[in-house]
């Protein structure tokens, strides 16, 4: 209540700390690794969901990388100097969103669907042009879209509704939009864009909230 510190961590995260179970946290770690099927000669830079506790300490992680290798086809990411050196920065996510209190909304667990299982979390993409659902559990990819029709998005969201609103940058297009898709057809429902495209642009950054009105 007094702006007092209640506890502090060091932590290689970045991007997001949101709301996670059990009155913990959910954020984005590095982990660097070595993936040959990815480069041969330089480490590509995994984004692992990391889960603290209330306290902020480490509970346990999930590697974006397992969960999506198999599953989806990866976009190419040229390798740049990062702090450590040459590096692939396959993914580059920057959002989380922990689903459960939203998928309670949602009517009786057994007339959802199984998108909208418990311990789910979104995740917003930004490298490979995509938003997904992970179970995170298993780690299983139960939802991933974007492919071909969003490019660099920031800030995925889940509504009351079931859908996901995020901002699609429109990298190479310079115009940016709101979407709004609904993951059990992967339909937009909803966008929005300035009446002249162009002004409404960011090639980085962005985020949309949705309002009660």
């Amino acid at each position: 209540a007094n702006s007092d510190e209640v506890w502090r961590r060091s932590l290689a995260i970045h991007h997001e700390v949101a709301i996670g179970p059990d009155e913990g946290w959910l954020t984005l770690e590095l982990d660097y690794r070595m993936v040959p099927e990815i480069h041969a000669e330089f480490p590509i830079r995994d984004d692992r969901i990391l889960f603290l506790d209330e306290q902020g300490l480490r509970v346990r992680s999930l590697s974006l990388y397992d969960s999506l290798v198999g599953e989806v086809e990866f976009n190419e990411v040229d390798p740049y100097e990062g702090d450590s050196g040459m590096m692939v920065d396959l993914f580059h996510s920057n959002s989380l969103f922990w689903m459960d209190p939203v998928v309670d909304g949602l009517g009786a667990p057994e007339t959802r669907d199984p998108l909208y299982a418990p311990m789910g979390v979104l995740i917003c993409i930004r490298h490979q042009n995509r938003v997904a659902i992970l179970d995170s559990v298993t780690g299983d990819l139960r939802w991933t879209w974007g492919a071909g029709q969003i490019s660099g998005p920031h800030d995925a969201t889940l509504l009351d509704s079931g859908n996901v609103l995020l901002f699609d940058n429109g990298l190479g297009s310079n115009k940016s939009r709101v979407v709004e898709v609904d993951p059990r057809t992967d339909r937009v429902v909803w966008e929005y864009r300035a009446p002249n495209p162009t002004d409404f642009y960011s090639a980085s950054r962005g985020s949309a909230q949705r309002f009660d009105n």
